[in-house]
This record gives C-alpha cells, sequence and structure tokens, in this order.
C-alpha cells in the first residue's frame, strides 16, 4: 500500500502540472488503494497515457484515464429510484431524512431518523450499502457495458483504458525436476522474455531538456555580449590612461626644462642664496618625480607582460582562440 504523498512525489518526476491528489474512497474494502489526480497541461496528459505505468516503490503501477461512475437517477421528490422530480406521481415532497412530508416548518419536528424510500429500513435512501441501490446500481452498469458493445454509447478513444499485455506462462518439465529424482543434464533452452513490450514513450523530458539548453545558449550569447563590452571599455580606458602618462611625462619634463634652463640662471644672476637653494630644492624634486614615473611606467608594463592574459580584452581573444565563443 502507498501513501498520497509517495503517489505524488512520482508522478511529479513525469508530469509537473499534475496536481489535486486525493484517494478515492470506495462503499467497500478493496485490496489495493486508487488515486485520483488533475493534469493541467495536455502534453503531460498524454504523455502519461503512453507510458501507461509508472514505479511507485518497487511496483508498476498503471496510469489510466478517471472515468467517473454511472449517475444513479433517483427523485428529490419522493427520493425512490428510476425516476425523476419532474416525472414524479407523488403529489407532495418528503423529507430526505425521515420520508414524512415536507413542509416550511418540517426541520422543527423532523425525526432525524433515517428512513429509506427503496426498502424501508433504518438508512438514508441512497445509502451505497442497501440491497436495492446495489441491485439499482449493478443492473445500470450492466445496461450501459451492453449499450457500449451494441454501439449506442462510444467512449472517446483517448478514455479507453489502455490494456497492458503480458505473457502466457509455459510450463517446461525439465526445468522443475522432482525432488526424488536427478537434475537432467539436458541444457536449459533460452528464452527471450519480454514482459513489458511496450516501449516507455515519453516526449516531456526531451522537451523540457531542450528549453534548459535555449536558456544556456541564451546566457552564453548575453555574457558574449557583456564579454565584448568590457573589452571596449577596457581599451578606452586604456587609451585614455596612455594619454594621461604622455601628458604627465611632457609636464615633467616642462618643469625640469623651466628649471634648468629659466630659474637655475635667474638665481645665479640675482646672487640670492635663499632663491637658488629653493631653486636646487625644485630641480631635485623634478627628477626625482621623473625618475618615480619611469619606473611606475616600467613596473607596470612588466605587469602588463607577465598578466597578460587576465585583462578583459586578451581574456576575450583567448576564448574565442580555444573555440569557447563562437
Amino acid at each position: 500500500m502507498f501513501n498520497i504523498d509517495q503517489v505524488k512525489y512520482e508522478v511529479l518526476q513525469s508530469a509537473e502540472s499534475a496536481d489535486n491528489f486525493r484517494q478515492i474512497i470506495y462503499p467497500y474494502e478493496r485490496t489495493t488503494n486508487d488515486f485520483r489526480f488533475t493534469v493541467g497541461n495536455l502534453k503531460d496528459f498524454e504523455g502519461l497515457l503512453k507510458l501507461q505505468r509508472i514505479g511507485i516503490g518497487n511496483l508498476m503501477r498503471p496510469v489510466t484515464p478517471y472515468l467517473p461512475a454511472n449517475n444513479l437517477t433517483y427523485c428529490t421528490k419522493c427520493w425512490k429510484l428510476g425516476h425523476v422530480q419532474r416525472d414524479c406521481n407523488s403529489d407532495k415532497a418528503k423529507c430526505k431524512c425521515c420520508l414524512e412530508v415536507y413542509h416550511p416548518q418540517h426541520n422543527e419536528t423532523c425525526s432525524k431518523q433515517p428512513t429509506c424510500a427503496q426498502c424501508g429500513l433504518k438508512h438514508h435512501s441512497l445509502d451505497p450499502s442497501c440491497l436495492e441501490v446495489k441491485n439499482y446500481r449493478c443492473n445500470l452498469n450492466k445496461a450501459v457495458k451492453e449499450a457500449l458493445n451494441d454501439g449506442v454509447i462510444q467512449l472517446d478513444n483517448r478514455y479507453l483504458t489502455q490494456q497492458i499485455p503480458q505473457q502466457n506462462f509455459e510450463l517446461r518439465r525439465n526445468e522443475f525436476p522432482l525432488w526424488n529424482q536427478p537434475f537432467s543434464n539436458n541444457k536449459i533452452e533460452k528464452r527471450n522474455i519480454n514482459v513489458w513490450n511496450t516501449p516507455f514513450e515519453n516526449e516531456q523530458p526531451l522537451e523540457r531538456l531542450e528549453i534548459k539548453i535555449d536558456h544556456i545558449g541564451r546566457f552564453i550569447t548575453n555574457s558574449q555580449e557583456i564579454l565584448i563590452r568590457i573589452a571596449s571599455e577596457a581599451k578606452k580606458t586604456e587609451c585614455v590612461i596612455s594619454n594621461t602618462c604622455e601628458i604627465i611625462e611632457e609636464v615633467i619634463t616642462g618643469i625640469n626644462d623651466l628649471t634648468e634652463k629659466v630659474l637655475k640662471p635667474m638665481a645665479i644672476r640675482l646672487g640670492d642664496q635663499v632663491v637658488k637653494k629653493n631653486v636646487d630644492e625644485l630641480a631635485n624634486w623634478a627628477l626625482a618625480l621623473n625618475d618615480k614615473f619611469k619606473r611606475v611606467l616600467r613596473e607596470s608594463k612588466i605587469c602588463n607582460e607577465v598578466e597578460h592574459v587576465t585583462r578583459p580584452k586578451d581574456l576575450l581573444e583567448n576564448m574565442v582562440q580555444q573555440g569557447i565563443i563562437l
């Protein structure tokens, strides 16, 4: 026996749109439990019908379309079977429970003791345990089956129960020797036993896989566009940095020329030691700044050569060469 959680888990593996799982309650005892559920997606519904069976626990259980039971024809006026209210010959309506004449104040005077309109026993008129109800349902089912066989009633093909073919058992005496006789040395005939000769066909997993592959392809395309934009921005930034370095180099060179060619001769002519000292400090600062700037440029060039592949532009080119990006 399986519970509803096990059935729900296994069914959702094949049909994601399955919902409203509930167990079918029968008025009589059964050796198996039947479960009913709805499938909102038509493709999932047809896929389950193609599967014909689902593995639950360690057993294969059949999956068939739900066919509701044949409805009983009964009167809501006298509560008897076989006719409806508009065809009833009774003059007055009766209570569903006690079968007394129903009037506006009947709820206050009703005995609440059920009485069957079919057999007169102390149970409700439509109780499944009533013998009259059982006989009526049995005759109804028999009449419906005869109408189906005669072609008077026709069902849609997709609602017909699909029978699972079974292999007939064939007894071979040499495979089952008697206990008081030695086992025959004859070789046992090998047979190909195809118990489940109906292939499993379900297009739903393949369709979901195609959808996931499509999503991955879109993600890769978006990643390519992002990498291209990053490479473009990196190239622009590299140009800006290069131009800035050239400007800084020109400024430092201009400061050195101004110090050596203008400020120093003026300080010597003036003979002012304070001015000369300041000019010398400015010249030394310009030389130190020039050396530091050149050292930074050399270190930056070395880093670019060592970590060349880590730049966005080179990373994109490397991925293209390896065939990662087409």
